[in-house]
């Protein structure tokens, strides 16, 4: 695939036109490492609340935790 570039660039005094043709390379896209790194042992899951448990839950610090402990401890009662 050839893609044409246009830049305009001033120089000195005066403005020049320059065309560039050529191959797009490797840019753009997906990068290997790039983005924000997931935890460790973390998936992101998408979960839907009822509003009544949604305001309680988004007056807690740290959701995520808050979620986490009490799963963690309806787990342990229910071995």
């Amino acid at each position: 695939m050839i893609l044409v570039y246009t830049y305009n660039i001033y120089y000195l005094c005066g403005k020049l036109n320059i065309t560039m043709v050529g191959t797009k390379g490797k840019s753009g896209g997906k990068r290997d490492g790039a983005g924000r790194p997931l935890g460790v042992n973390q998936k992101p899951v998408l979960v839907k609340f009822d509003s009544d448990l949604l305001d309680y839950l988004n007056s807690k610090d740290n959701r995520n935790r808050f979620i986490n402990e009490r799963i963690r401890e309806k787990k342990e009662r229910e071995e």
